[in-house]
């Protein structure tokens, strides 16, 4: 019904709901010894989903005396057939299944939103993941998709499809007409197995799978990797997509409403974290979520109820449903008085339903009403215990002058910009975090959410729900004090490097400086062991010497270099091949450039050396009975400037790999290649220190080896990059 616009959607719904008068049993209350269904959708294997929720179930049933209740775990198909078959009364399910029953069956708010329990944390959302095979090199962006076979439990699926279909949508890749799409039904472990086998390149399951079957020792996690992985801040598992809101507990329409009001009031009343949750494997339940997100999801990919053109006219309205009109008309005159009393009553009935579920929905945290002057109608014990006051202080009091009089640096919060206040005008809802002062006056931050109440499409006052985030504050701000220290420790240590670098050449030229006064002053009367001792130390000085200089040169990438200025990436490399003319003619190395060269923020004489050493290296490490050959490819991809460097070298042996671009790191003996160990180190912190990343690729020894690093087009500094951390480590010197 939620389809027609304008006239016509007044006339279908009134003859529908005459007609539903009619039907034997509608609006009929359950008798109080009925048995009630919890339907719960199983994502993971049935056995395993009833074990998990039947705590839960059995919570229910010790805490409302006189409901029964009983637990139906069902995959996707199987919980709508028993939906469609009048089997199940309560809904547990995804947030897209839920917008199907609110819009198939005309259904209101959930009754509760379900608060996970993730690695022992609340998590209050879920999210898609999308795996492929690790040896799967060529899938590397989500619209490599396109053309692929993809493996999910089902498209009805939401945390299984629908989230990774969205986000492909939004890079440009419709999956439903561009890859084709293999359904495995339930469980998520299923559309793994499938890829695992080989007969899809990739799999889609919701968040948490990949890590549950790896716990549970099904899983290599060496075999796998995520494609499009997201930044998760707190959400302990690996995302392919946004989070988007948990599972919503929902009353079919058919339920009674003394037994759903009975039901919430207990799922409400569940302790956050306590012992009946975890059993459960949850941390509780709270007030709804807002899954506009998850309908605005399913709007995009057509996906259904919004499969079809909202467009209907009233010729669609007779075509489809000729004979309910015909009876609605004919039982119209018969049952227009009666209709309009019933209608009246269901309307206080509604009224009085609407203000206890504002009621219930507060149990768990702070919650107050008001009315529209701001005047506090009701307010719970757990709002009274985080403020201090009385009830008998609280009810009547205006809640802006109570305790939300002030900002936290003292200024007055007038009372034109109180969330509360603008609600009450505007009838918007509004999430936000504000500052309550308790009635000692002390003040504390609080996460607040502020709805209208309506009556009769009029907004007669609000419900404020808050809850203190006082812990939460205090650990931000120690994140971000040693986040500060970590700042100035890095940049002592690299002052210190860079002093004792510097310091320690000075005696090292003395020592350099004397043994060559000796050699010349004693000539040709030292033997020749004496001359090999002294062409010892003196070759161990100059080495001593060059690993200074190059840790000097080591720290002050980022310090003492050209500042960041825009350039073309071709401008540093041609510099670079300059420096080192003499030693390509010497080695007769053939040089191949090619790709795009695009024009990127850096720093001219970082490029440079970075360029000089990756091609020195190319040069030198290669065996003598070779002639070097190096290609030098540069290309975009995404933001990034890509550039690779391929050689016919001796190339790395994949155990030593660790090793690379690690400070003073040797894979190879300085009597076969000479080197300081430093060239690669100082190539990885130029690369982080322009917000970019570095690494090699190479089949083994004798097989030559690519180079590669990337950077972001547009200016992206990295913090401060460590000075020596546990990065792969150097090529060969």
């Amino acid at each position: 019904m939620k389809l027609l616009t304008g006239r016509r959607s007044h006339l279908l719904p009134i003859m529908l709901f005459l007609l539903l008068l009619l039907l034997p049993g509608t609006g009929q209350p359950q008798t109080a010894d009925e048995r009630l269904t919890l339907g719960v959708l199983a994502y993971r294997p049935v056995p395993d989903t009833e074990q998990r929720w039947q705590p839960l179930v059995d919570y229910l049933n010790a805490a409302v005396a006189d409901l029964r209740l009983d637990l139906k775990a069902l995959n996707y198909d199987d919980l709508e057939n028993a939906i469609a078959a009048g089997e199940i009364d309560f809904v547990l399910s995804n947030p897209a299944h839920y917008v199907l029953l609110a819009h198939r069956d005309n259904l209101s708010s959930p009754l509760a939103t379900m608060i996970n329990l993730v690695q022992d944390q609340p998590s209050r959302g879920f999210g898609g993941v999308i795996l492929v095979p690790s040896q799967q090199r060529e899938l590397q962006q989500v619209k490599d998709l396109a053309g692929r076979t993809v493996a999910t439990v089902s498209r009805k699926s939401l945390g299984g499809f629908q989230m990774q279909a969205f986000e492909l949508r939004q890079q440009g890749v419709n999956i439903l007409r561009e890859s084709r799409v293999l359904e495995t039904g339930m469980p998520h472990d299923l559309a793994v197995d499938t890829m695992l086998r080989g007969e899809a390149d990739a799999a889609f399951v919701r968040s948490g799978v990949m890590e549950g079957l790896i716990h549970e020792g099904r899983l290599d996690p060496e075999v796998v990797r995520v494609l499009n992985p997201l930044p998760r801040s707190e959400f302990p598992f690996v995302l392919s997509t946004r989070l988007y809101p948990e599972w919503p507990l929902v009353a079919l329409a058919h339920v009674d409403e003394q037994a759903a009001l009975k039901l919430v009031t207990a799922v409400l009343a569940l302790p956050h974290g306590g012992e009946d949750a975890r059993r459960a494997g949850i941390y509780g339940f709270t007030l709804p979520a807002d899954y506009r997100p998850v309908e605005q999801l399913l709007r995009e990919l057509r996906l259904p109820p919004f499969e079809q053109s909202p467009f209907f006219t009233l010729h669609d309205a007779w075509q489809r449903w000729t004979w309910l009109i015909v009876a609605t008309v004919l039982s119209m005159l018969f049952l227009l008085l009666l209709s309009i009393g019933m209608l009246w009553a269901r309307r206080q009935v509604a009224r009085q339903q609407a203000h206890t579920m504002n009621l219930l929905r507060s149990l768990g945290e702070g919650v107050y009403g008001t009315d529209r002057t701001g005047r506090c109608t009701f307010i719970n014990d757990t709002a009274l215990e985080m403020l201090g006051f009385t009830h008998e202080e609280v009810i009547g009091a205006d809640q802006h002058q109570l305790f939300h009089h002030h900002t936290p640096d003292g200024r007055e919060y007038h009372v034109e910009d109180c969330p509360v206040y603008l609600t009450a005008m505007d009838g918007r809802v509004r999430r936000l975090e504000e500052w309550f002062f308790r009635k000692d006056g002390r003040g504390f931050p609080v996460e607040l959410v502020v709805t209208p109440v309506r009556e009769q499409g009029k907004i007669t006052g609000t419900i404020a729900a808050f809850k203190d985030i006082s812990q939460r504050r205090r650990a931000e701000e120690k994140l971000q004090r040693q986040s500060e220290e970590l700042h100035r420790s890095n940049a002592d240590l690299e002052q210190f490097a860079y002093a004792a670098s510097h310091d320690l050449r000075q005696p090292l030229r003395m020592v350099q400086g004397y043994l060559q006064l000796l050699v010349r002053r004693l000539g040709s009367r030292l033997s020749s062991e004496e001359q090999e001792y002294i062409f010892y130390a003196t070759d161990g000085a100059r080495r001593m010497d060059e690993m200074i200089v190059g840790l000097l040169n080591f720290s002050r990438v980022g310090r003492k270099g050209d500042p960041m200025a825009p350039l073309n990436g071709r401008a540093p490399l041609d510099e670079a091949l300059a420096f080192l003319a003499l030693d390509i003619e010497k080695s007769g190395a053939t040089m191949k450039v090619a790709g795009r060269w695009p024009q990127v923020v850096a720093s001219g004489d970082e490029l440079t050396r970075l360029f000089q050493n990756l091609l020195s290296n190319a040069i030198k490490y290669v065996p003598a009975d070779r002639t070097p050959e190096v290609e030098v490819e540069s290309s975009v991809v995404g933001d990034c400037w890509r550039v690779e460097i391929r050689d016919n070298g001796i190339g790395i042996d994949p155990s030593q790999q660790p090793r690379l671009f690690k400070v003073f790191s040797r894979l190879q003996s300085r009597k076969k290649f000479d080197g300081t160990g430093i060239g690669l180190a100082l190539c990885r912190r130029i690369v982080e220190c322009h917000g970019g990343s570095i690494g090699v690729e190479s089949a083994g020894s004798d097989q030559g080896a690519v180079f590669w690093f990337e950077l972001p087009l547009e200016p992206k500094l990295a913090e401060e990059p460590d000075p020596d951390p546990d990065h792969q480590g150097k090529y060969h010197e």
